[in-house]
């Protein structure tokens, strides 16, 4: 579908099953670990095959650069570690389109680099369109298009 032509908020069905929303809270699960929490969202995604849940999860955190903090728990990691455990889960149905509301929120601003350029290479890797909503500057300088809106006006 032509994104440009969407005049609704409210997004098509056929849109819908190809995205993914990336939430500001992260929505981690500490008690079950990184990989836990990302294999438990597979289940909810009907995901059934406990070895395919496994080695997805894995592939997952080892994208966005986390393979070597599978065994922790959320609540062990930087912001900015569980900003890409919440990109990761984001991208567990292998969605064409990522709705991400201020991915790069309460971060230093080297892992707000950090987060930019992984999404940039998420973007040209899996040609994945990300709709992003942010206030930080260098997000929006860093995007291949800018709508802007001011008093729920596009600019």
């Amino acid at each position: 579908p032509d994104l440009d032509a969407l005049e609704n908020v409210m997004l098509p069905a056929q849109i819908q099953s190809r995205s993914q929303l990336k939430f500001r809270g992260k929505g981690l699960l500490d008690k079950v670990g990184l990989l836990g929490s990302l294999e438990y969202v597979m289940l909810l995604a009907q995901i059934q095959n406990r070895s395919q849940l496994k080695v997805r999860a894995e592939e997952l955190l080892d994208k966005v650069g986390l393979s070597d903090r599978m065994g922790h728990r959320p609540s062990e990691l930087s912001g900015g570690e569980q900003q890409r455990v919440a990109i990761a889960r984001s991208l567990i149905n292998k969605p064409r389109i990522v709705l991400a509301d201020e991915p790069t929120g309460n971060l230093d601003s080297t892992t707000e680099e950090e987060i930019i350029e992984l999404l940039k290479q998420l973007h040209e890797d899996r040609q994945l369109t990300l709709l992003v909503a942010t206030h930080d500057e260098k997000v929006a300088k860093a995007a291949q298009r800018v709508v802007c809106l001011k008093d729920g006006k596009v600019c």
